[in-house]
């Protein structure tokens, strides 16, 4: 359970790192707010979980009651991953797309992690961001090269 907390966690720090500055702050709290809430079931989960194991034992109804303890453990794991994914995708994207290019290092990054959003059952409007992301040149337009020029 651990391990899958680890790459939580990971996935976080490294999606961070790719962000726009000014929005950090305000983003880093919402997603140290959902790995709070994921550890805080995590823990409820594994103290449910010896509560049970202690009284139990080897009895069905027990079993069933950890397996559907760990179902709802990663659902919102799952949940919490979809989202952080979802919010990232959308600033990225949007701001690749107001930029009016997409270089391939970020084409590479941002396919990873719409591949990463959508398997776990994200979709919906990051979709539709995706293929206008897609279409983008992959060099900087010189238009938008000169007119930085002047400043």
């Amino acid at each position: 359970m651990s391990g899958a907390l680890g790459c939580l966690v990971s996935l976080i720090v490294t999606a961070l790192w790719n962000r726009p500055s000014k929005l950090k702050k305000e983003r880093q709290k919402q997603i140290n707010d959902i790995a709070t809430e994921i550890k805080k079931t995590v823990d409820d989960v594994r103290h449910e979980a010896s509560q049970q194991s202690d009284a139990c034992k080897k009895d069905h109804e027990c079993l069933a009651k950890i397996v559907g303890s760990i179902q709802r453990t990663n659902m919102a794991q799952n949940n919490g991953l979809v989202a952080v994914l979802r919010d990232l995708l959308k600033i990225r994207y949007l701001s690749w797309i107001e930029k009016g290019y997409a270089p391939m290092d970020s084409r590479s990054d941002l396919e990873s992690m719409y591949q990463a959003y959508h398997g776990l059952g994200g979709n919906s409007v990051i979709t539709e961001l995706r293929e206008r992301f897609l279409k983008l040149p992959i060099d900087k337009p010189e238009d938008a090269e000169d007119e930085h020029k002047g400043d």
